[in-house]
């Protein structure tokens, strides 16, 4: 039995510039609040950066050296930052649903 291939079209291409400022014209009555979303995400991209590095700075600087006081802050400043985290990551997430559910009640 032969394996037939269907051709990719149009629709399969990684970037299509024409769908792209389709969905620009589609969101920009709500262009604050995709902005504000976008904010949220730069914020939570950098906050999920911030725990390695406090964790490389917890082993390599305190832990090493058996310095339990200084672990304690890290710990500390570390659980904040996860606070911090799911904060933002909650605030982007209302507000990219927020922008999607606008725009499906326009369309319906």
């Amino acid at each position: 039995m032969k394996t037939r291939f269907i051709a990719e079209d149009d629709h399969s291409k990684a970037y299509d510039s024409k769908l792209i400022k389709r969905l620009l014209t589609e969101v920009a009555p709500l262009k604050r609040y995709v902005i504000i979303a976008f904010i949220f995400l730069l914020l939570t991209s950098l906050l999920s950066l911030v725990g390695p590095y406090l964790i490389k700075i917890a082993i390599d600087g305190y832990i090493r050296t058996g310095d339990l006081s200084g672990l304690s802050n890290i710990a500390i400043f570390y659980i904040i930052v996860l606070i911090f985290a799911y904060i933002t990551e909650y605030i982007r997430i209302y507000y990219t649903q927020f922008v999607g559910q606008k725009r499906c009640i326009r369309c319906g």
